[in-house]
């Protein structure tokens, strides 16, 4: 099913990239739009990865030029033999408005916060341990220990050597007296990262406390460590 969605991609832009040669001469700012947009799309598809994620969508606004390009000048000549076209610009212009208003609201909804941006990123993704790894950080923030262990514990268990979630459980697991499991899961973080900065830190940290026989696990049970790691 997917390659043929991939297949019916290609052949639509195959077409109106074909189109867009055949009138270049006619309408160039369709040849300038659209091989903008083909250019700029590169990052955002993940052909060229950018980060850890396999798409960058955030990016998509600067491919979206190129369609606008092609708009904003295409619309004017397709209605300069109309009589009507101003009310018809009018019209189409506030129905456009009125669409993106209500597309915004609803987006805001989910970037509300980071809790709401994760937990809907989970719910519209698959396999997605960069989201249960930040949202177990999220409910860490607010205390809420079980919630976030078991996100972590979803993070790993998609990705084993994500080293951000090992290094977010072993904070957790710091803060609720665990400083044995705490050195493990900072030492599985540097081994799949040995460059990570917070993962040395807190590894330091958590060794200082076990080395020190005033600083044991029951006596740090329950106490306010959350400025201790990171």
């Amino acid at each position: 099913k997917e390659l043929k969605c991939y297949l019916f991609s290609i052949v639509i832009l195959v077409i109106i990239t074909v189109i867009v040669l055949c009138f270049i001469q006619d309408y160039p700012y369709l040849f300038i739009g659209w091989f903008w947009y083909l250019g700029t799309l590169i990052p955002v598809i993940g052909i060229i990865q950018v980060g850890a994620q396999v798409m960058a969508d955030r990016y998509t606004y600067i491919p979206l030029i190129g369609l606008f390009i092609m708009v904003a000048w295409g619309i004017p000549d397709l209605l300069k033999e109309w009589h009507l076209k101003k009310i018809v610009i009018i019209v189409s212009a506030t129905v456009t408005c009125f669409v993106l208003m209500s597309t915004s609201w609803l987006q805001v909804q989910i970037w509300r916060n980071s809790m709401t941006l994760f937990q809907h990123a989970i719910a519209v993704t698959q396999q997605n341990y960069i989201a249960h790894s930040n949202l177990g950080l999220e409910y860490a923030r607010q205390g809420k220990d079980k919630e976030a262990f078991f996100h972590y514990k979803e993070a790993l268990k998609i990705s084993p050597n994500f080293s951000d979630a090992h290094n977010n459980l072993g904070a957790l697991l710091a803060q609720t007296g665990n400083i044995g499991g705490a050195i493990q899961e900072f030492q599985w973080a540097l081994k799949a990262e040995p460059g990570h900065v917070l993962a040395k830190k807190n590894l330091r940290i958590a060794l200082e406390m076990q080395r020190k026989r005033g600083v044991v696990p029951s006596q740090t049970k329950g106490k306010d460590m959350t400025k201790t790691f990171k």
